[in-house]
């Protein structure tokens, strides 16, 4: 198992020699075993390991569970740390708010010690427990990928091709001692039910049924994989403005493309829009191809993201009132605005009166933001000469006015008759 082990971590999970991890332990058997492993292939990799351990205050067991992993690590000779989170067991969805807890404390750990990696328990148990809930939830190829070995942000899985029964042997031949979590037993626990009742069934059908999900999975990752990279090239094709709270695809490109990379890239953009790194629901990306391939005018999700189909283009837009963005700036200047990834160059034309806002070198004082609704220049309405000049749109509302005081002097890339402040957009 050891050998196994060591390659999984270094192939799989890219660690290399001399590399730092921060171990997760619960005190239950997998992750008791997990770093007993850490520990056997520590020297040979000369890694740097350090131990994190979470009471999240939900269960009177917690504080001696943690106090057996610490006492564990003292013996172990290995340095570990406790995170104390006092919960409150009332808490709405508390299995997942638990979890998001967890691993903010795992983040905070990790950051405070300088560890590159942060390796966790699953088994493969678990990849084909997350197969199945994932399925039975509804979910597309992204979610039938079930668990990576790892993640961009460092966490690695090197157990994901070990089974639970060879854990738990190995517990027994290496007399690794751990705690039993009493609430694994709870079958109002969705995973609980999974793995007691569910998966006890399917291995009627198939004794190996862990074994085939976990291929499934891989098959799964590798199928995504030439499908975002798919999904990348047309957005690279299609993209008419990429304003990060506001991105716009070309409607014909996405109409002649393929409708699964279609799908793959509409998840990708609300996944990253939303900051929702595990992605969207099957029923909402159902939703957002829809829209994308012009059978259905608009959808909103999460509230927080509006994807539309408008005369030519498909986009995706930060919901809400504006302002979306406020810069404050000196005077003269090349500004980047963050919120929307663009520059803009301001020059004063003209001096201002006495009363107008000045910068600390005699200048005014300006004010970058996002274009309101109500915003007014003597020829009109804003977002009547920004349709004007056919800006798109949906980018109207995100443009950049500049304002100085209580007067809106500039329309971002806009020539306005009489205006003391010229605004170069974009550059």
């Amino acid at each position: 198992m050891i050998e196994r082990f060591k390659h999984t971590v270094m192939h799989s999970c890219g660690v290399g020699r001399g590399d730092s991890i921060l171990v997760c332990c619960s005190g239950g058997v997998d992750s008791m075993v997990l770093l007993r492993l850490m520990l056997a292939v520590k020297d040979e990799l000369d890694l740097r390991l350090h131990v994190v351990t979470v009471d999240h205050g939900l269960r009177c067991e917690a504080p001696g569970d943690a106090a057996f992993v610490l006492d564990t690590c003292r013996v172990l000779g290995v340095e570990a740390s406790l995170y104390e989170l006092g919960m409150d067991p009332h808490t709405p969805n508390l299995e997942e708010a638990a979890r998001l807890k967890r691993y903010e404390a795992i983040h905070d750990c990790r950051a405070r010690l300088g560890m590159r990696y942060m390796a966790t328990g699953h088994t493969l148990n678990d990849q084909a427990e997350t197969v199945l809930y994932r399925l039975a939830r509804g979910t597309g190829l992204k979610g039938m990928q079930g668990m990576a070995y790892a993640r961009p942000d460092g966490l690695i899985r090197p157990m994901l091709d070990i089974a639970r029964v060879d854990v738990e042997a190995y517990a027994r031949e290496h007399a690794v001692r751990f705690v039993t979590d009493q609430t694994n037993a709870d079958l109002t626990l969705t995973r609980n039910l999974i793995r007691k009742r569910i998966m006890p069934l399917m291995r009627r059908i198939n004794p190996a049924v862990e074994q085939a999900l976990g291929r499934f999975a891989r098959i799964a990752q590798a199928e995504h994989g030439f499908l975002e990279d798919e999904a990348r090239k047309l957005m690279d094709q299609s993209t008419i403005a990429d304003w990060r709270i506001c991105r716009v695809l070309d409607a014909h490109r996405l109409k002649a493309a393929p409708e699964p990379v279609v799908q793959c890239l509409g998840m990708m953009l609300a996944g990253e829009m939303l900051g929702e790194p595990r992605g969207v629901s099957a029923p909402a990306a159902a939703s957002v191809l829809e829209v994308m391939l012009g059978r259905s005018r608009a959808h909103t999700l999460q509230r927080r993201l509006r994807v539309e189909h408008g005369a030519g283009y498909v986009a995706f837009s930060t919901t809400g009132h504006g302002p979306f963005y406020e810069l404050r700036v000196p005077g003269d200047g090349e500004y980047l605005v963050s919120q929307i990834g663009q520059r803009i160059r301001i020059e004063q034309k003209t001096v201002f009166p006495p009363s107008r806002d000045k910068g600390g070198d005699g200048h005014a004082a300006f004010l970058i933001r996002s274009c309101l609704p109500g915003d007014r220049v003597a020829d009109g309405k804003v977002v009547k000469l920004l349709a004007d000049k056919r800006v798109i749109a949906p980018l109207r509302r995100f443009w950049p006015v500049v304002v100085n005081g209580d007067a809106l002097i500039a329309v971002a890339g806009m020539i306005l008759p009489g205006s003391p402040v010229e605004a170069a957009f974009p550059i």
